[in-house]
């Protein structure tokens, strides 16, 4: 399986976003910050739920961590099956047919769930999803010195800050690998 390879202490690889306004994102280019990338999409309802807590934890680490959501392709895109928190929530977004589709989904989800962090486009094969293991609604925590010090196949915001707590302290973040 894609992303495997990449256990705690692994070279963080090269992602292929793109920002917004159309630049590419370069993980190289925080050195001497972390980073942490959040995977999802605005039809992941998991993903809407916790994303309220992505601002506070970009506020709290500001200038030592960059947090940058990375917006896949939909999770339950218009034809998938219906998901009873969407429906409830009238979200609707028919499944992303190039990346101008992906980056308006990106722009609407970013303005919708007034998030304050970077927010950048996976490309149309989801290439940055796969090369970190695939996890539509995880997150990966990459240190200042370009590796891997941990992962969640679920983003938690609680673990997340406990883990960014231990990296501002300088110790190495406690946070197991996910069990496959």
């Amino acid at each position: 399986a894609e992303g495997v390879g990449l256990e705690l202490g692994s070279p963080a690889p090269a992602a292929s976003l793109k920002k917004l306004d159309g630049t590419p994102v370069r993980l190289s280019s925080f050195s001497g910050r972390s980073v942490v990338l959040i995977f999802g999409s605005y039809s992941a309802p998991t993903f809407r739920e916790k994303s309220k807590f992505i601002n506070d934890l970009q506020q709290d680490f500001r200038g030592r961590t960059e947090i940058i959501v990375v917006y896949t392709a939909e999770a339950y895109p218009v034809g998938s099956g219906d998901v009873e928190r969407n429906l409830d929530d009238k979200v609707r977004i028919e499944p992303h047919r190039s990346e101008a589709d992906r980056l308006a989904a990106a722009k609407n989800a970013k303005s919708a769930l007034k998030l304050n962090v970077t927010v950048a486009i996976d490309d149309m094969d989801n290439t940055t999803v796969r090369t970190f293991g695939g996890m539509p609604n995880g997150s990966v925590v990459i240190s200042r010195e370009g590796t891997i010090v941990a992962r969640q196949h679920w983003f938690e915001p609680f673990a997340l800050r406990r883990t960014l707590e231990e990296l501002a302290k300088g110790k190495s973040p406690t946070t197991p690998s996910p069990a496959r």
